[in-house]
């Protein structure tokens, strides 16, 4: 098995133990697993968002605890908003630069990502 970066976006993770492995499928139709991995999200898990930097897509990780989303800039200024939540967010047309994502889970609660 080679080395490489891999990504998947888990939807709906559970609170607790959640386990992942690869499958990599060779050209002759071949395939071995990976070892499994095992990702303990503690109760109080909100939101996670990746890759930070990003340059195409960010994704956002427990987006079904989201009721809204905003984008700021460094200076403060409101640059997009989302009134329903969504898993990703295309961010290929912005600056350069440090964003700040406020979400409003569904619970009313107000957090903050950069």
């Amino acid at each position: 098995m080679t080395n490489g970066n891999y990504a998947a976006l888990h939807l709906k993770p559970t609170n607790g133990n959640n386990y992942y492995r690869i499958k990599q499928i060779d050209a002759n139709g071949k395939f071995t697993y990976s070892s499994i991995q095992m990702v303990k999200l503690a109760d109080n898990f909100l939101i996670s968002i990746y890759p930070n930097p990003a340059t195409d897509i960010v994704n956002i990780v427990g987006w079904n605890n989201v009721k809204q989303m905003q984008l700021y800039d460094v200076s403060g200024q409101k640059v997009n908003e989302w009134l329903l939540a969504q898993p990703t967010i295309n961010v290929n047309g912005y600056s350069k630069g440090v964003y700040v994502l406020k979400v409003e889970l569904k619970t009313g609660k107000w957090i903050e990502q950069n």
